[in-house]
């Protein structure tokens, strides 16, 4: 009933518009009327004043039984979701993410969470999630308390969706509004968002709430009224404005009529409004942009009436849909399928690739991101082709952009083309600098770039010209770009050294590693084209702000690894004087040692490098990956080796081989002790292990170096139990 209740008024409002669309004037005069002009009129009265409601009238029954089995998640699960709602540092969609999620999780505890965040004051958050119960297929019941929370304390911008989602709770929305709106004690603040909301319930009891504000006593404000007033309006697509009187007449004259009765009245109501309004062009233009919002809200609701399979079908019906607004409309849907990590079918990718011709050149833009953002593999060809038509500078500047993504070798005459264009110049330079990188330019694209970027250079032109020119100039070119490097404009600097990274001349940008904007670029010059170690002592003279430190890091790996194994120890050694290195980067860069040809590497270096991973690996809690990787180098035996082996073997609680090699009390004490300062629980675990194997052996100077250890811990663990646990 529902769902064949919106496709009647869907296909009613659109019979209206096409009519309009046909008959621009509308100047019929109501003696006169056609029967197409009355299907036109029945269309605008169900557009402007359903009399029935869109909505699940209610009650609907309540999501929980007393027999219901479902659980709430752990508690952790959802304080992560409330956590990543509540940050206003994250995405809206990352937001709204987190707020499908409470929903469709559908239990006490995650709507508890949606009513407390809608309570907050928020509007930023209550909009995400209203956004979010706008997606849903039903609006919890428990929704409706919080929701008219928010139409009492938010601003007029939030109460037309709060007013749409309480029309779907059915009853308690209604009987909530309504309560809320005849509360004289509430201010007029705190009232008039629910006498908004009682116009979108389109119920004989929401008209007669808002007729009773007509009539008590004593009168209500202005504001009131004139709400009150607007509300009926909407409801009921009668235009008597402002006028209280006409509006109780209207009300004591149809309070009683049949439903039916009552929407053929309306239809002849609306119907001579049009015809005395056939003149005012401009209003009505106005009127057709009102009715194709609505329609498109109509379109939402009846999308959300069908199960997945059958909403695809309809989007892509509408995708091929005769108004430009409703196409717009069916682009929306398909974002917010992927929003929604749901993959559009086979026949909505097709009707976008269709799009990619349509004569709105908004819709050419978002067709296209959506098909780059589905990974369509022919589409940067599919754009190649039809950019040589396309005139709109928009379109042209996102099509290079999604180009750019993806570089190819017929993608070069284009480029050349718009590279003459002041307004595309510098989205074709960024193209052909991208297919410059993935070496898709062709032979001799040199002679054809350098005449037109040098004349941008010359005139001043776009910043992406700057790197082109390095690219594809003479040693004359570089020195003017090099000029660059000191011009007052960030982005004309940063263009100057990234092509002169690009074209591989490092050496020239160290001089300007000061410049904040410069200073990224040559750390990815020197990991870009590194010569050895002195690559990574220029780096190290480079130490880098907090905001640089993972491009530095990443610099300084790119370097390290490319070094031959006989410098990796060295390498080693001044990566970790800086502080900033950490150990598993220390660890990938030596471990190609000891994996490397055994008589490339001399015993020397791979006895050093061992330790040296052994001792990292211990440090970071990895003894037992220490005792396995000192087991099969095959240097175990080493004197050098053995303390790291014994060391790990302890560690990883292999005692009897820890036993093997010190069979004496005083390494383990050594060991003991050490622990006791970084590792209680491990100390205590070693601690037992020797009081075990060592209750009668230890000589008289063991035992006590042993006792002064083991009060150092137990006073260690009586410290940290007196340290208040923080909540």
């Amino acid at each position: 009933m529902l769902q064949s209740g919106i496709t009647w008024r869907v296909d009613a409002a659109r019979t209206y518009y096409d009519y309009w669309q046909e008959h621009p004037s509308m100047n019929t005069r109501p003696g006169s009327i056609s029967i197409k002009e009355l299907v036109a009129s029945t269309a605008l009265a169900c557009l402007v004043s359903p009399s029935i409601s869109i909505a699940a009238h209610g009650p609907w029954p309540h999501p929980f039984s007393p027999q219901d089995s479902r659980q709430d998640p752990a508690d952790d699960d959802l304080l992560w979701l409330e956590a990543i709602l509540q940050s206003s540092s994250n995405a809206p969609e990352i937001r709204r993410g987190a707020a499908e999620r409470l929903l469709r999780l559908d239990t006490d505890a995650s709507h508890r969470i949606l009513d407390r965040l809608l309570r907050t004051g928020d509007e930023q958050q209550a909009m995400v999630i209203l956004d979010a119960l706008e997606a849903h297929d039903q609006v919890p019941l428990e929704m409706a308390e919080p929701l008219l929370f928010v139409l009492q304390a938010s601003q007029s911008s939030l109460h037309s969706p709060v007013s749409r989602l309480l029309a779907r709770t059915g009853r308690p929305g209604l009987e909530g509004a309504i309560a809320i709106a005849s509360d004289t004690n509430r201010s007029d603040q705190e009232r008039v968002g629910a006498v908004y909301a009682l116009g979108s319930f389109r119920e004989p009891a929401s008209a007669q709430a808002l007729i009773d504000l007509l009539q008590v006593e004593p009168a209500e404000s202005e504001t009131i009224i004139n709400e009150v007033c607007l509300s009926l309006e909407r409801l009921s697509g009668v235009r008597y404005g402002a006028r209280p009187q006409l509006w109780i007449r209207w009300w004591d004259q149809y309070r009683d009529k049949p439903l039916d009765k009552l929407l053929q009245i309306m239809v002849q109501n609306l119907s001579e409004q049009l015809a005395d309004e056939s003149g005012r062009v401009d209003e009505l233009h106005t009127t057709v942009d009102m009715l194709s919002r609505r329609l498109q809200e109509l379109y939402s609701e009846y999308l959300l009436t069908l199960d997945p399979e059958r909403r695809q079908q309809a989007i892509a019906q509408l995708l091929d849909d005769p108004m430009v607004q409703i196409r717009l409309f069916a682009v929306s849907q398909v974002e917010r399928l992927l929003r929604n990590a749901q993959r559009p079918s086979d026949e909505v990718v097709l009707k976008l690739n269709h799009r990619l011709s349509d004569d709105e050149p908004e819709l050419r833009i978002r067709s296209a991101k959506l098909l780059g953002d589905l990974g369509v593999e022919d589409l940067p060809q599919r754009l190649a082709a039809l950019m040589p038509s396309e005139v709109n500078p928009n379109v042209n500047l996102a099509w290079l952009a999604i180009l750019e993504s993806s570089p190819r070798p017929e993608f070069f005459d284009e480029a050349i083309r718009h590279l003459q264009d002041p307004e595309l110049a510098d989205s074709a330079a960024r193209l052909l600098t991208a297919m410059h990188d993935a070496e898709a330019l062709p032979d001799g694209w040199q002679q054809k770039v350098q005449p037109i970027a040098r004349q941008s250079f010359e005139g001043g032109h776009a910043p992406g010209m700057i790197c082109l020119l390095a690219l594809a100039g003479d040693q004359e070119d570089l020195a003017s770009v090099q000029l660059m490097l000191e011009d007052p404009r960030p982005l004309v600097r940063q263009n100057a050294a990234d092509g002169m990274r690009r074209r591989g001349l490092t050496r020239p940008l160290l001089a300007y590693a000061r410049d904040p904007v410069i200073y990224p670029i040559v750390l990815k010059s020197l990991g870009d084209h590194p010569e050895g170690l002195s690559t990574l002592a220029q780096l190290l003279e480079l130490p880098p702000g907090e905001e640089h430190e993972v491009a530095w890091l990443g610099a300084a790996r790119r370097i390290a690894m490319q070094l031959p194994l006989q410098d990796r120890l060295d390498a080693d050694e001044m990566l970790s004087s800086t502080g900033l290195v950490d150990p598993p980067l220390r660890i990938e860069l030596l471990e190609a040692v000891l994996a490397g040809d055994i008589e490339a590497i001399d015993t020397a270096t791979r006895l050093a490098t061992l330790d040296r991973i052994s001792g990292l690996l211990v440090k970071t809690g990895k003894p037992e990956v220490a005792l396995a990787l000192i087991e099969e180098s095959g240097l175990r035996d080493d004197p050098l080796i053995k303390g790291r082996l014994f060391e790990a073997a302890l560690l990883s609680g292999d005692f009897a081989l820890a036993q093997d090699l010190h069979a004496s009390g005083t390494p383990w004490i050594e060991q003991f002790k050490r622990l006791v300062l970084v590792d209680a629980e491990a100390a205590t675990i070693l601690e037992q292990e020797m009081l075990a194997r060592f209750e009668t052996t230890l000589t008289e100077e063991e035992q006590a170096r042993f006792e002064s250890a083991r009060s150092m811990l137990a006073e260690r663990i009586k410290q940290e139990q007196s340290v208040p646990v923080q909540p």
